[in-house]
């Protein structure tokens, strides 16, 4: 304002009768305060604000306009989008998260004690809030997406993740079906005679052997004998019965 009060000055100006008259003085001979002339005030680009700068200013806080901070020196609370935040609100359980009203969707909510949760053991746990249904997803790169209803998803908790895998997502997994699995599963069974007949069965030679002996060979389970035998017979099974018959 100066500057243009003794450019005016130096243009307009009354003579010694009083009378208005012009003075043509040269750009570069009018100085503002700074040293600068008319001339490179004109010029110089950088001190005045374009017609979209303009616009900034007088649309203050709001859309197109500048953004004007608040007496503490913090954007006001309007301009701030809270569904962008991490974590919006922090209370004691999930009886208070419960009692929430107002939230907008997306609305993320940090519980201190989520053990109400019977997906939470104990401990913290963060919460999204959806205002409505999601509509049913579709299959797509990350298999099918369900929908999810209104209300309360945990997204986080500080004693666990819940994770859900699909069988065939799952590397290094059997080659057999589920439906195999669960069958050979069901069919596990006990002997009782695991100890006493199945652990004593081997083979050898191309032969069953039960306790080293071959199953299935001809023995006889009574002999007669004229004497006691040094070494049990053969053809005798051992578990056998030899009778002692007197020599006539």
């Amino acid at each position: 304002m100066a500057l243009i009060e003794g450019l005016l000055k130096g243009i307009v100006t009354r003579n010694v009768n009083g009378d208005i008259v012009k003075r043509l003085i040269a750009a570069d001979a009018v100085l503002s305060t700074d040293g600068k002339s008319l001339e490179q005030h004109v010029i110089d680009a950088g001190i005045h604000l374009t017609a979209t700068e303009k616009g900034y200013l007088t649309a203050p806080n709001a859309a197109g306009g500048v953004a004007v901070l608040d007496a503490s020196g913090n954007l006001p609370s309007s301009l701030i989008d809270t569904s962008k935040y991490p974590v919006e609100l922090t209370v004691a359980d999930i009886s208070a998260r419960d009692a929430l009203t107002g939230l907008a969707d997306g609305a993320k909510v940090f519980v201190e004690d989520a053990i109400g949760d019977p997906l939470v053991a104990a401990g913290w746990a963060i919460y999204r809030y959806r205002a409505a249904t999601e509509a049913v997803g579709t299959e797509g790169e990350d298999g099918y997406v369900p929908a999810v209803a209104a209300g309360w998803t945990k997204v986080a908790e500080g004693e666990s993740l819940d994770i859900i895998h699909e069988w065939a997502n799952i590397q290094n997994r059997p080659a057999s079906a589920v439906a195999d699995i669960d069958d050979a599963v069901t069919k596990r069974h006990d002997h009782a005679n695991k100890a006493d007949c199945l652990d004593k069965l081997s083979v050898a030679d191309g032969k069953l052997k039960l306790d080293g002996g071959d199953v299935g060979e001809v023995r006889a389970w009574v002999e007669a004998v004229t004497d006691v035998p040094a070494v049990w017979p053969a053809n005798v099974h051992p578990a056998g019965v030899l009778f002692l018959v007197p020599v006539a």
